[in-house]
């Protein structure tokens, strides 16, 4: 299984843990991270360093942005977003996004609103939210402990997706009647009794 991660500098302090992932569950890691980076330069795709890798073949796109669109790209990010999971649609690639930070920035209202809306179209296959910041932190990344943390349930995501879903009960047809109760054992000379009481009272 191949899985295909894109992101900023949340990625970025994602990948040993992804690595160390990849390594415990046996699944190739296809990993591309840049901070500072937006969805609109993943959308265009015009760096190399922040280009998509192939998805073809691939089972999971994970992304990892958002955080700087709050700051200063939520009037674009709908319409970034939409390009991005076009990619991943056209190959039947399902989308697994982690949650941005930043929620204080102006425009995380729209980036937040674009997602869950993503969510509702089936375009994103799991939203999944970040762990606390750190208490000293800087508002906005989280420490080593907490990016793990933060793969571990992208991970459960995926997980909760490799289940094949329940088969839900058939319905029984319209004309259906209960099936009689038959009592199992029951002696024959009991039923034959009855069939001579009733033979002897008809004479």
């Amino acid at each position: 299984m191949r899985v295909v991660v894109i992101g900023d500098s949340h990625a970025v302090g994602m990948r040993k843990a992804f690595q160390e992932l990849a390594a415990r569950k046996g699944f190739e890691l296809d990993m591309r991270a840049k901070g500072g980076t937006n969805t609109g330069q993943w959308a265009r795709e015009q760096n190399p360093e922040t280009r998509i890798p192939e998805l073809e073949g691939a089972a999971y796109l994970v992304a990892i942005l958002g955080t700087n669109d709050a700051g200063y790209g939520g009037k674009t990010f709908p319409g970034n977003l939409e390009t991005i999971l076009d990619k991943a649609s056209a190959e039947l690639v399902p989308v697994i996004w982690a949650e941005p930070t930043g929620e204080q920035f102006s425009q995380y209202a729209q980036i937040h609103a674009a997602l869950n809306a993503a969510v509702q179209d089936s375009g994103i296959q799991a939203l999944v939210p970040h762990p606390p910041l750190p208490k000293y932190g800087d508002g906005v990344h989280l420490d080593p402990a907490g990016y793990a943390a933060w793969v571990d349930a992208i991970w459960t995501a995926v997980a909760e997706l490799e289940e094949p879903p329940a088969t839900p009960p058939q319905p029984k047809p319209p004309w259906s009647r209960p099936s009689p109760v038959v009592a199992v054992g029951a002696p024959l000379a009991v039923g034959l009794s009855a069939a001579l009481t009733f033979w002897a009272l008809r004479r």
